[in-house]
């Protein structure tokens, strides 16, 4: 090979060398896209995940706040229930005591 042919093809080569240089960044560039695209949907699907702890740490507390309701309802009502109990209590103690009376007040007429 002449060096006329030498440098004939040097640029050739050259710029095989360039094509073959785009094309590696290329799918560089490619497999680094595919990358960030994977990045993203982990970020979306984690944020998702988030979001879905947040409605559900709300339901709970929600959920609670209702049980101490309802255990705060349930204890001033079994409180009634023993005011009342207590009263009925005593309404059965003088309809005794009246009875009782009644019944020595027949006694004694009847002697």
């Amino acid at each position: 090979m002449t060096m006329n042919d030498m440098t004939k093809h040097q640029p050739t080569t050259e710029v095989e060398n360039l094509r073959q240089r785009i094309a590696e960044l290329h799918d560089l560039d490619e497999k680094r896209f595919a990358d960030l695209n994977l990045a993203s949907e982990q970020l979306r699907i984690t944020i998702e995940a988030g979001n879905s702890r947040s409605i559900i740490k709300e339901r709970v507390l929600s959920a609670e706040n209702e049980k101490t309701r309802t255990v705060e309802i349930s204890a001033k009502t079994i409180s009634r229930l023993g005011e009342s109990s207590q009263q009925i209590e005593k309404i059965i103690s003088v309809i005794k005591d009246i009875a009782d009376q009644t019944n020595l007040n027949v006694a004694w007429y009847q002697l």
